[in-house]
């Protein structure tokens, strides 16, 4: 799961590695702006989220990371 804003309820996702899914949906984040390497992100349900903003991903309450979206 994964939410793009502070207060959002967790959302369900599905998390892919470098690449996007086979629909060409989803969010691509980068790790940092020294690193290239970049997962994407593609929810159940529509989001609204725009480039510069924060995804963070979880495994039930695990957080696993985040990044910025691009």
């Amino acid at each position: 799961s994964a939410r793009v804003r502070y207060r959002q309820p967790l959302q369900r996702a599905r998390i892919y590695a470098d690449t996007k899914p086979a629909d060409g949906r989803g969010l691509n984040l980068r790790e940092s702006a020294s690193q290239s390497a970049k997962i994407c992100v593609r929810f159940e349900s529509a989001q609204n989220a725009v480039s510069g903003q924060s995804l963070v991903v979880y495994d039930g309450d695990r957080l696993l990371g985040g990044g910025i979206i691009s």
